[in-house]
């Protein structure tokens, strides 16, 4: 089976076991699947599945153009892994490098950002 990845355009991609997501957008939500949430215009959503334990507004990636680099704040009191290191709601954002292993629940997966990082966005 040959295997094709699509080229998209994106700043950065999250990538599991069982699926890869596209970050199109500067400021992305990961959550609980719901049809009472909805993500704003500046936001795009990824849904980790419609687990209890994950909290429908569970985290937020966004790019920090002040000082140059992707960051994930905790927005859940339910437990959250960033490179090993649990992160609750109120903790200072984590910095994302490439390859930086970011588990919520039971759903493990990896941060890659784009060859070309946004600039003056």
């Amino acid at each position: 089976m040959n295997y094709v990845e699509e080229e998209i355009e994106s700043y950065a991609k999250l990538e599991g076991n069982n699926f890869k997501f596209f970050i199109e957008k500067l400021n992305v939500i990961l959550g609980r699947e719901s049809i009472q949430f909805r993500a704003n215009n500046d936001e795009q959503f990824i849904s980790l599945g419609n687990s209890c334990k994950i909290s429908r507004r569970h985290a937020m990636i966004s790019w920090n153009k002040h000082v140059g680099f992707w960051e994930i704040k905790i927005l859940s009191k339910n437990k959250t892994k960033v490179n090993v290191v649990s992160l609750k709601k109120g903790d200072r954002p984590a910095i994302l490098h490439p390859g930086s292993g970011i588990q919520i629940e039971n759903t493990k997966f990896f941060f890659f950002p784009a060859v070309n990082i946004p600039s003056s966005q």
